[in-house]
């Protein structure tokens, strides 16, 4: 046990940050990690080549699991999946979405790349973990469209061509809007801004 201590300790504080940035919350990723640590302890780590990345495999699944669970929770008791996702980000730091760079480069890229209907709906759906019903709520567009957007958004972001389907005084505004929401950190704003320009 001592050893298996060790090493998580030797990792602990990367699976505090990666718990934070996906859960948004202190308290709840500091009780994620200590149930990651809980769980590390009681297995047979001789034969994990890599405790590093099993760890954070471990970890990135509990929280998954922890933000699934939320949703189902907070949806009964307080209404839509749109508004349990207001009120569980409403008034913390909003970090998921994972930029390969800063995160003005990353939103001008993507947006050199994608409609915006295309890239609202990869931003809310891996950024946010928002299912269809959601997209579908926050974007006014059917499910199957939804879908659609979706796999065109990923097909255009892992290819490196660029098509530049907004004129750059459009596209240097919203990277700039999206930039000002993101250090306020409160996604209510977020969905409202995309829904402002999505109508324009």
């Amino acid at each position: 046990m001592l050893i298996a201590t060790q090493i998580f300790i030797e990792h602990q504080a990367l699976l505090q940050r990666t718990a934070y940035s996906i859960v948004g919350c202190k308290k709840d990723a500091e009780d994620l990690v200590q149930d990651t640590f809980e769980k590390w302890i009681r297995l047979d780590y001789s034969s994990i080549q890599n405790a590093k990345a099993y760890l954070l495999s471990m970890l990135k699944n509990a929280c998954l699991n922890f933000l699934t669970s939320f949703r189902k929770t907070r949806e009964i008791s307080f209404g839509t999946p749109l508004e349990l996702f207001k009120n569980r980000y409403e008034e913390i730091d909003f970090r998921l979405f994972d930029f390969e760079t800063d995160l003005t480069t990353g939103v001008s890229d993507l947006l050199q790349r994608l409609t915006l209907p295309e890239f609202s709906t990869l931003l809310l759906k891996e950024g946010f973990e928002f299912d269809y019903s959601e997209l579908s709520e926050t974007l006014g567009k059917k499910l199957e469209h939804c879908r659609q957007l979706l796999s065109r958004a990923k097909k255009k972001r892992n290819k490196r061509t660029y098509s530049f389907p907004l004129n750059i005084e459009r596209r240097n505004q919203i990277v700039k809007e999206i930039t000002t929401i993101y250090n306020t950190g409160n996604i209510q704003n977020l969905v409202a801004y995309l829904q402002k320009e999505l109508r324009r």
